[in-house]
């Protein structure tokens, strides 16, 4: 084995070992998640139809204020869709300060 070819290895290993410490903590946030002990609901800034997807990546991808995360849901009608502030059962839309526009 040459030298390159035992960096190699270690590097797969290194790599190998990192997939399967972050799925080992993928399935441990799953399952509190799934108890209830923990809510990833405060990472999702709006919840929107499908078709509105190509405006809510431009928001960002310009990282407007307001804007992390994104869920579309295909079955959501668009004066249903909730954004910053919407409770997590309630709908209702927003006027996002920074462009004006209804959400």
């Amino acid at each position: 084995m040459t030298l390159r070819s035992a960096e190699a290895d270690e590097v797969s290993n290194a790599v190998e070992r990192a997939a399967d410490e972050l799925l080992a903590y993928n399935r441990h946030l799953c399952k509190l998640i799934h108890q209830g002990r923990a809510r990833p609901s405060f990472i999702v800034s709006h919840e929107l139809p499908l078709d509105e997807a190509p405006q809510a990546y431009e928001r960002l991808d310009a990282r407007e204020s307001g804007w992390t995360k994104v869920v579309l849901k295909p079955q959501m009608a668009k004066s249903a869709h909730r954004g910053p502030g919407a409770g997590p059962k309630t709908h209702s839309t927003h006027k996002h300060a920074a462009s004006g526009h209804q959400h």
